[in-house]
């Protein structure tokens, strides 16, 4: 009782909210939350159901700017908060102290906003104990004797030892200064400069790549974009010169002034993407990729804010990243591959095309269009079988994840289908009901009605968030093809493209085929 009584001296909560606090700490007895928990839950309850108040997180701003915009008398009820979850044990003095310097206003908001950022502080360093940071250096050291799987700089390693006992270590994204195969770069330093951030990443790839290119020169282009997805604005072009080739990867991108920090994390993270291709091109064995801690507040780790480790991957390290532990260490790595996917040699060109030929796949098409599509097919990189049948016209449905208003996408989706089903399959008299105006925050259902093969169907779908509704995917494999023709199937091919999925409709004979052949690359997720 001790807990509430403090709240309701301090004028925190009222005697309502007193009664219901005490019995949601009571529920809580031997359950698995903290007292920490049940009240960081109680003033989220308080805050969530006021739709006016723009959002979830307090935003804690520099020390000075607050003591320019409270009062003494105006913090002082925020201070007392502070003061009595560390009192009552629910914070530890490491939490106490990063929270005390920031004299927020003694609101409701304001005491969210402290037991969310005191619940994440407490979770932060649980993990941050002295034990489990010698247990990283040595994950980071690699489990060969002599480091030959690990990261960590051999002529630095007493040093990281020393550092993480005498407690010089803030976060996990120290560790990797300590590496001989990470660079670090604070993009706050780069605001309003992205060709200055260029050149720096330019220099830092050269530094990490090895037996593979040079980076001579990396530009950017921008310019004005309209089309999917609509949220975005602008299109960026980023072209890597190693002198005897120029490569390019587009992205788009919204653009507002108060979002130059995201503006330069999307140049890193695209960067990374095109290095990686190149790379991969060039068949090297590791990967770049980028770490950071973007979890933790800018404000209590300033120097973590905006701040990235590059860092190269081999096969044999790779290890070091499982995802479960490095969320718990609040670490957020990009692009790691799950495996190392080169882009299609000519001879598995060559191999994939014999055998689509061989098992009818390409029937559909004359010899002189096949000759004509396989004369340019080696000019262009495919990064996997499915990005390799699209260049033969008829075979893959090809679905947009992102859907526009005025776009009828479940009747090109359908009308696809009869295309590359040559005749199995017959769709007419498809309705599309999608509504012809939406955004991004409609939540809608509608239907879809169609004839396949004589029989009247309708399926109803969802508009959400503008994405493209699987379910007349799903019915159409469940309730039309596994049904009443057993001996075919839809196949959802693994591609590299991120905004559109790649269908191949095949019969069991020629399925089966290319699985044999090594050439089925597919996603079962129907």
């Amino acid at each position: 009782m001790t807990l509430v009584t403090d709240l309701f001296s301090a004028d925190i909560i009222d005697e309502q909210d007193a009664a219901e606090l005490q019995r949601n700490l009571n529920k809580q007895t031997g359950g698995p939350g903290t007292p920490l928990d049940v009240l960081y839950l109680f003033f989220e309850s308080k805050v969530i159901t006021r739709p006016s108040n723009g959002g979830f997180f307090i935003s804690i701003a520099p020390l000075r700017d607050y003591q320019s915009q409270h009062t003494e008398a105006e913090t002082l009820t925020y201070r007392q908060l502070l003061d009595i979850l560390f009192n009552n044990a629910l914070i530890t003095e490491v939490v106490y102290q990063k929270l005390k310097p920031f004299p927020l206003p003694g609101n409701k908001y304001a005491y969210f906003g402290a037991l969310y950022l005191a619940s994440e502080l407490t979770s932060f360093y649980q993990y941050f104990t002295i034990e489990a940071q010698l247990e990283f250096a040595q994950r980071l050291n690699g489990r060969d004797k002599y480091g030959y799987d690990g990261m960590i700089d051999h002529r630095k390693k007493d040093k990281l030892l020393r550092d993480i006992k005498a407690g010089k270590l803030e976060t996990y994204l120290d560790f990797f200064k300590y590496s001989f195969c990470c660079r670090y770069i604070k993009l706050d330093s780069y605001l309003a400069q992205p060709q200055k951030l260029l050149k720096k990443l330019a220099g830092i790839f050269n530094e990490l790549c090895y037996n593979a290119f040079a980076i001579i020169e990396i530009r950017m282009v921008e310019d004005d974009f309209a089309g999917e997805p609509t949220y975005d604005n602008k299109q960026a072009t980023l072209l890597i010169d190693t002198g005897a080739r120029t490569y390019q990867h587009t992205y788009t991108f919204s653009v507002g002034e108060d979002r130059q920090a995201y503006k330069l994390s999307l140049i890193l993270d695209n960067l990374l993407t095109l290095t990686n291709k190149i790379l991969a091109d060039y068949t090297c064995s590791y990967r770049f990729t980028s770490i950071s801690s973007w979890r933790l507040h800018a404000t209590l780790f300033p120097s973590a804010s905006n701040r990235y480790a590059i860092c190269r991957l081999e096969q044999a390290n790779i290890h070091i990243f499982e995802f479960y532990d490095m969320e718990r260490k609040f670490l957020h790595t990009s692009l790691i591959p799950p495996v190392y996917r080169f882009p299609l040699s000519y001879p598995r060109i060559e191999y994939a095309i014999f055998h689509f030929k061989a098992c009818g796949l390409l029937a559909h098409l004359s010899a002189a269009q096949l000759n004509e599509i396989t004369g340019g097919i080696y000019t262009k990189t495919y990064d996997a079988i499915g990005d390799l049948l699209v260049e033969f016209p008829g075979t893959i449905a090809m679905v947009k994840q992102n859907v526009a208003p005025g776009e009828k996408p479940y009747l090109n989706f359908l009308q696809a289908l009869n295309q590359i089903c040559r005749g199995v399959l017959n769709f007419t008299d498809i309705i599309d009901g999608i509504p012809a105006n939406f955004d991004d925050a409609t939540e809608d259902s509608f239907n879809v009605q169609f004839i396949c093969n004589n029989k009247q169907h309708q399926v109803t779908c969802k508009l959400s968030y503008k994405y493209f509704d699987t379910q007349i995917i799903y019915y159409v494999i469940t309730e039309i093809i596994r049904k009443d023709y057993p001996g075919y199937q839809l196949i959802q091919l693994i591609s590299g493209q991120y905004h559109h999925d790649y269908f191949l409709f095949a019969s069991k004979q020629q399925n089966d085929y290319l699985l044999k052949m090594k050439l089925r690359e597919a996603i079962d997720r129907f």
